[in-house]
């Protein structure tokens, strides 16, 4: 056994350099905050009226490939333990993480097929005009919540965490305020890492610009027949 005594104030060192990595990723959020402010000041979206349909398309498939890959992750991740959790608990058995997974697939399939048939609300020929366009226009929030709702209508024997959810504390619960720890610390990060965050704040903060602002652009052909007022560029 190991009798030698740490030095004061070791654990909390040890502490720090174990949060090193997310204290980074914020000066990484805060960089790329100050550079889409300055992209706004500067109206840098007028360049994109430069850009060719097909560059945009290029760019929307991309986005569309990386939101189906997260997409994909999640529901294999739903057949998983989550992190951090005990694999040997009851919720975690075999039959539950397969029942957990199974909803998973039912409800982001139900969502995905029902959001691209509501798309289609304006070629149907039951409903009036009015119901039509409106299940046309917001029919894909509106599947999201449908969707949603019918995942509290399950057995009541199936434990509670099953369908999994996410966490989201209410405003005034002090699980919601641990965001303010971190701000408090973000000034005792070494300055070489405030300033390498730059180089990837870089990054995030043009595909941020491109990716709004190609689906502005996007958003904005003929086909779809939008009214563009004064102040908008693009």
């Amino acid at each position: 056994m190991d009798h030698r005594r740490e030095k004061p104030g070791s654990g909390i060192a040890k502490d720090f350099n174990g949060r090193l990595s997310c204290y980074w990723q914020d000066w990484v959020c805060i960089w790329t905050a100050l550079m889409l402010f300055l992209l706004s000041i500067l109206n840098a979206s007028s360049i994109i009226s430069r850009f060719t349909r097909i560059a945009g398309e290029l760019f929307g498939m991309l986005i569309t490939v990386l939101f189906y890959e997260q997409a994909i992750k999640g529901i294999v991740s739903e057949f998983k333990v989550p992190k951090g959790q005990d694999e040997n608990s009851h919720v975690n058995q075999f039959y539950w993480l397969y029942t957990n997974g199974l909803f998973g697939i039912i409800f982001s399939i139900g969502v995905l097929y029902t959001s691209l048939k509501s798309r289609q609300a304006r070629s149907w020929h039951y409903g009036t005009g009015w119901l039509r366009s409106f299940v046309a226009d917001y029919g894909v929030p509106l599947m999201v919540v449908v969707w949603t709702t019918l995942s509290y209508v399950v057995p009541n024997k199936l434990p509670a965490v099953v369908p999994r959810r996410l966490f989201s504390p209410l405003p005034w619960e002090p699980s919601s305020l641990q965001h303010w720890t971190v701000s408090k610390d973000l000034l005792l990060v070494p300055p070489i890492y405030i300033f390498v965050a730059i180089i990837p704040s870089m990054m995030v903060a043009g595909l941020y610009f491109f990716d709004h602002s190609v689906a502005s652009q996007m958003a904005q052909h003929k086909e779809f027949n939008l009214k563009k007022t004064l102040n908008l560029p693009l």
